[in-house]
């Protein structure tokens, strides 16, 4: 559940917060529509604008996550081509952290092109690519069983997930 800190004031609704929340429990924080009040606080997963520079950022954020795919199955042939980034969201808080959806080329299955995400973790100097999964459909997107696990999924995301299961309940 988001608080509100008593420095910060929160002009979201009790709406608009349960809307966000939402959405980023069915969709993992990937896709999560502009937040109209001011939140209060600068930890909420936005849309990110996608000018011409943060675009080449997202595409070498995206082009690190199918390196690391390749690198951790090669073992097992299984390789994959960066096409192009589709979304990117984000969110600030001691580092940015960026939920980057976007198209690759899966060698392995004849060259289909299907679409993954990735959690992308930025902190000078540091880049990690967190978590990555094959995007889950829609009708699939916030169950636990869709099939769609992460292939990978850094420890930070995991408790993130479990602490939002316990407020929902």
């Amino acid at each position: 559940m988001l608080e509100s800190d008593e420095e910060c004031e929160c002009t979201m609704t009790e709406e608009e917060i349960r809307i966000y929340e939402d959405q980023v429990s069915k969709s993992g924080g990937f896709d999560v529509s502009p937040v109209s009040g001011d939140p209060g606080y600068r930890c909420i997963i936005q849309p990110w604008n996608n000018t011409n520079s943060a675009l080449q950022d997202f595409e070498l954020y995206s082009q690190l996550a199918v390196n690391e795919y390749n690198r951790r199955f090669k073992e097992e042939n299984r390789v994959l081509e960066f096409v192009k980034v589709l979304k990117a969201m984000g969110r600030r808080a001691n580092l940015f952290v960026f939920y980057i959806t976007f198209e690759a080329k899966d060698v392995g299955d004849g060259g289909k092109i299907k679409i993954y995400q990735a959690v992308i973790f930025y902190g000078v100097p540091d880049i990690e690519v967190a978590s990555f999964r094959l995007k889950p459909d829609d009708h699939e997107q916030g169950s636990d069983n869709h099939g769609k696990e992460w292939l990978w999924e850094h420890e930070h995301l995991f408790r993130e997930k479990e602490a939002r299961m316990i407020s929902i309940n």
